[in-house]
């Protein structure tokens, strides 16, 4: 085995300088994920290729939102919608919102209904400890919508004293644009069982587009109790409430004249999201561990339309799901099972008022969701272990619409669904295993799928079936004294693709299908290297094709998915040229190459890169930091929207150039 590693290493070696010892730092697979099956396990006996992204690599770079923060880590791009962006990976592009499952401290906040977007910026990025990444799949732990695969957004951490200030200013090589954050969090150990942490920030910015503004207030608690070694009970809540203002898209003329310029229509948004969880650890001997998780997530998007100072009729999106995930796991010699049962209900109500008559009207739906899985891990043999697993759903969903008193129509449905994954893994050396993974899983559909729109008026479709789909893949990882690499492989194709089949334009009669049918092929090289304590290196490669194979509308077969970078490159270089006990002056450079894509209606969208340049001064507690994001000045689009009636495309630019300035004191 000695030997074949060292093959393995020769193969892929592409620096030669001397490195330090791993003992110098923090080892990449010796950190501990929990998003993987649910409890706390190093990352070099999890078998497929995972990502980690800790405090130190997303802090003191002058992050404004967790999405500025993933816009330089491998493997993950954004899909931009009319609601706002959503993060893809793997080829997910205008069903990400659906397709890649967002979690905060293990909690589902993926939206309800197609309406909404998923409330990641509402997290403060000071407030995050780690993000851990799984790319493609994950149906068996977390069921429906994982085929891009899960991301856990933590905000927990090790219980110890502190106490820290921030202050965040910048500005985009534009007049009248700028943005600030203001933050403030401590934790107290209050006794040997008992840590107490608290977090609050606001932010506010004037947008690069003109006549777009947003102002951001943030709070979260966090109270841990240790029982004992075994027995720990953690509480969690978050609130953010957010008030923006943002332009709809612009013309190709009026973007050659002024990229900045204001669309004919504005938003008013007011965004609530509020989320608490409270989760049990347990432990009996050395075999059995229990983890019960409960969760109660609540968004309210409220819009109000504005075309030339005239407000529109206000539109509520409200949704909130509550739940509960107890889960097992019993281990012995050569064998790892772990079992749970999930149960989530939640609902959305889409309601609206007329501003001449006052008439209100909503249309609601509910889900609950329950299921049972099992995930069993067997090591027949030293180099050897074999995972398989099975899970079962069932979705009751309950759909009305009311005007006014009157209710115009109220439908339940029942829809099953199952998950299958089979992982052989060959684990040749401490640090290093290649394995092959099966999944089968599924994506059920939004309840708002299931109406339908005809000549008798709206009513509910009972044939729709949940999108399914086979994932295959083949993955390397190890670790080296200086270096860590994974190579992944994969092909993911989909049956019972949703389509929105528009019976009767002229009159709006539309019903959702499982006529698509897609595929996805792509491949992921991750790197990361540390030479002398003070050169830090992370590049990475993923390269996907994309293609729909089957659809109602003839002139989209075999055209790739909209909306997917066909690949991303980063290369990302941190050096730290002065450190001692108390002093730390270091630079980096992020970089980020985007591939090209195609928009709805299949028209090109270019490639750009992405660069972030920036200085750290830190001493005896205090950090100085500046910096200039999108170093090239890149002037791409963030979302371009393809109108086959008029045969053009509309635009929103993403803004240019912009510098920052951040100071914290770590008390």
């Amino acid at each position: 085995m000695k030997y074949f590693k060292i093959c393995i290493l020769c193969l892929l070696i592409f620096y030669t300088l001397e490195a330090t010892d791993l003992d110098e730092q923090e080892a990449v697979l010796d950190k501990i994920v929990s998003s993987a099956t649910g409890f706390d396990m190093q990352l070099k006996d999890e078998a497929r290729n995972m990502l980690v992204i800790d405090k130190s690599q997303i802090e003191n770079k002058g992050y404004q939102s967790v999405e500025q923060a993933l816009r330089y880590i491998p493997v993950i791009t954004f899909s931009s919608r009319a609601f706002g962006d959503e993060i893809d990976m793997r080829g997910q592009g205008g069903e990400a919102y659906s397709s890649v499952k967002v979690l905060l401290n293990r909690v589902p906040i993926n939206p309800m209904n197609s309406h909404g977007s998923t409330p990641f910026n509402s997290i403060n990025i000071e407030d995050v400890e780690s993000i851990e990444v799984i790319p493609g799949g994950g149906a068996v732990v977390y069921g429906n919508g994982t085929r891009g695969g899960v991301i856990n957004i933590v905000t927990k951490q090790n219980p110890k004293d502190f106490a820290q200030m921030t202050f965040k200013g910048g500005v985009y090589e534009a007049p009248q644009t700028g943005f600030t954050q203001y933050n403030l969090s401590a934790g107290k150990k209050l006794s040997n069982k008992f840590f107490l942490k608290g977090n609050a920030s606001i932010q506010t910015q004037q947008g690069y587009r003109k006549e777009e503004k947003f102002t951001n207030w943030f709070g979260n608690i966090e109270a841990l109790y240790n029982f004992n070694q075994n027995h720990s009970l953690n509480f969690n809540a978050t609130y953010s409430y957010t008030k923006s203002l943002n332009s709809n898209n612009i013309s190709l003329i009026q973007l050659k004249e002024d990229r900045r310029a204001a669309g004919n229509q504005g938003t008013h948004k007011d965004l609530d999201f509020l989320m608490t969880s409270l989760n049990y650890k347990g432990k009996v001997g050395n075999t059995l561990e229990f983890d019960a998780l409960g969760f109660y997530q609540q968004t309210s998007d409220k819009f109000k339309y504005v075309i030339k100072n005239i407000i529109g009729s206000p539109i509520l999106f409200y949704t909130q799901q509550g739940g509960l995930n107890l889960k097992g796991k019993h281990t012995i010699t050569n064998n790892t099972l772990m079992f749970g049962i999930d149960s989530i209900y939640g609902g959305s109500i889409i309601g609206s008022k007329d501003r001449k008559t006052g008439s209100k009207s909503a249309t609601g739906d509910s889900r609950w969701s329950n299921s049972i899985y099992i995930l069993d891990s067997l090591k027949p043999i030293k180099y050897f272990d074999l995972t398989g697993g099975a899970r079962y759903e069932n979705s009751y969903y309950h759909i009305y619409k009311k005007i006014g008193s009157k209710e115009m129509y109220s439908k339940n449905r029942m829809i099953h669904s199952y998950a299958l994954e089979l992982t052989p893994n060959f684990k040749y050396s401490s640090t290093g295993n290649i394995y092959a993974k099966y999944e089968r899983g599924f994506i059920t559909p939004l309840p708002i799928f299931l109406i339908g729109q005809g000549s008798t008026g709206s009513y509910i479709n009972d044939t729709l079936q949940p999108s399914t789909y086979n994932t295959y893949e083949i993955g390397w990882k190890d670790e080296f004294a200086w270096t860590y690499l994974s190579l992944t492989g994969y092909y993911t194709d989909t049956q019972n693709e949703f389509i929105i089949n528009y019976i009767d334009r002229s009159k709006f009669w539309y019903q959702y299908e499982n006529i698509g049918t897609t595929s996805r092929f792509g491949i992921e090289i991750i790197g990361m290297q540390d030479f002398f304590d003070s050169l830090h290196l992370a590049e990475s490669i993923s390269y996907i094709k994309t293609k729909i194979t089957k659809t109602s509308i003839p002139d989209q077969k075999n055209k790739p998915v909209p909306y997917v970078n066909e690949y991303k490159i980063t290369l990302n270089v941190n050096y730290d040229f002065f450190k001692n006990n108390k002093t730390l002056a270091s630079v980096f450079l992020n970089n980020s190459f985007l591939g090209p894509r195609a928009d709805n209606g299949f028209q090109k969208m270019d490639a750009y890169i992405l660069g972030d340049l920036g200085l750290n001064l830190a001493k005896n507690g205090f950090i100085f930091n500046i910096g200039i994001r999108n170093l090239y000045n890149a002037l791409y689009i963030d979302y371009q929207n393809y109108s086959s009636k008029t045969e053009t495309a509309t635009y929103i630019p993403a803004p240019n150039r912009s510098y920052y300035a951040e100071v914290r004191y770590n008390f």
